[in-house]
Order: C-alpha cells, then structure tokens, then sequence
C-alpha cells in the first residue's frame, strides 16, 4: 500500500505524521507491506515546490507522480514491473492482431508452402 501524504505535509506547513503512522500500524495488523512516500516528496519538494501539484485543484502534477513511481519501481524491483509491463503489452498485443485480423481476412494465412 502507497502511503499518499497530503499536500501540507509535503510542503512542511504541517509535519505532522499521525495519517502516516495510522495508516502504517493498519496495513501492518492485516499483513500489508506499506510504502510511506512522505520523505521523497519532501526531498523533491525542496528542488521544485510547488510544481508538484497541480495549481488548480491540489493534486499531484506529473513531477510528483514520477517520484512517486521512481519510488515504487524501487520497491517492488525492476524485473516485477517489467514483468507486469510485458504482460500488459503481450495482452495488448494480442488484441490487436486479433482485430487486425478480423478487419483483414488474410492477415495470419499461412502462404502455401511455408510452414
């Protein structure tokens, strides 16, 4: 489980780690591995501000959700998400030969002769 830290909390307005710590002590009681992405927020935050966030509605912009990514690649290690990504682009693939195929009767005939 990712531990998402609010906004205040990443900017240093208020340090408070009582949603954190909660929200660790529950995944840990059911047996949940969780990720607390408070301190490589902050990190960040210190080189870009507020470029983290959209302006307009708060949420995380595209330079949070890569540190948020970066850090979970590290976690569940390369060869996991290259995994789930192969098998993502595998079933993806499939699905578009299989409508190539039906757009195109002959895409996938075997010629005569070959094999």
């Amino acid at each position: 489980m990712a531990i998402l830290p609010r906004r205040d909390q990443v900017s240093g307005i208020h340090p408070g780690r009582a949603y954190q710590d909660r929200a660790r002590a529950t995944s840990e009681a059911h047996g949940i591995e969780a990720l607390d992405l408070l301190p490589d927020l902050s990190a960040e935050y210190r080189t870009k501000g507020d470029a983290l966030f959209i302006p307009w509605d708060r949420h995380n912009s595209a330079a949070a959700n890569h540190v948020i990514a970066k850090r979970l690649a590290q976690r569940l290690g390369v060869g996991t998400l290259h995994r789930l990504y192969r098998r993502d682009l595998s079933a993806r693939h499939l699905r578009d030969c299989d409508r190539q195929r039906d757009q195109d009767p002959q895409v996938g005939k075997v010629q005569k002769g070959q094999k």
